[in-house]
């Protein structure tokens, strides 16, 4: 007796074709990873301050933020806000240009701070320059960090940040020629501190 014979069943589409359809399930999965990359909100540079960037956030933004400034004056073509920080002397200024656009932001970080400028070196890199600030005095240096719209000023007995500035990313040129004025690489000369009577 005979078997019957069977006629050979015909490959699914699947198995024929399992790499085309690996590499469209790629395809798609790539397209969806970069439209949720681009959905999904970038956060903070490292030039912002409490929801403030330089180039980026207007004088309502910062009124919104932090409400009436302690005193609002013209600087330049733009004015200069001042915010209550922990030293009565020292109020933060937020700078913008004639638009409103906020350009520079230094803030007075507090004495209990903790953050020191190893951490920042470790987290954005190796600064542009550290120079000396006039301003603020010899025992003080600033830390810039040009591509991140960052100074820092840190005290060189324990490397403590007392000051951030913020402001848009620019060259070194026109950082220095701007918001940088005070900056220097010179140490005074003993002579400047005056006779040792």
């Amino acid at each position: 007796m005979m078997q019957p014979t069977t006629a050979p069943r015909p490959k699914s589409i699947f198995v024929e074709f399992w790499f085309v359809f690996l590499f469209i399930g790629a395809m798609v999965a790539l397209i969806l990873a970069y439209i949720l990359r681009l959905l999904t909100p970038a956060g903070p540079q490292s030039n912002t301050w409490n929801n403030i960037t330089p180039g980026l956030s207007d004088v309502n933004d910062v009124t919104k933020n932090f409400g009436q400034p302690l005193s609002q004056e013209s600087y330049g073509p733009g004015q200069r806000l001042q915010y209550q920080s922990q030293y009565p002397t020292r109020p933060h200024d937020v700078i913008t240009d004639q638009s409103g656009t906020v350009q520079f932001i230094k803030e007075y970080l507090p004495l209990d701070s903790q953050e020191f400028i190893n951490t920042s070196i470790e987290q954005y890199g190796e600064p542009d320059y550290v120079l000396i600030d006039e301003i603020t005095g010899d025992a003080f240096r600033a830390y810039v960090f040009l591509d991140q719209g960052l100074v820092l000023i840190a005290h060189i007995a324990d490397d403590s940040v007392q000051q951030k500035w913020y402001f848009v990313p620019t060259s070194a040129d026109n950082f220095l020629q701007s918001w940088g004025q005070s900056l220097t690489n010179e140490e005074p000369s003993p002579e400047e501190f005056g006779p040792i009577d």
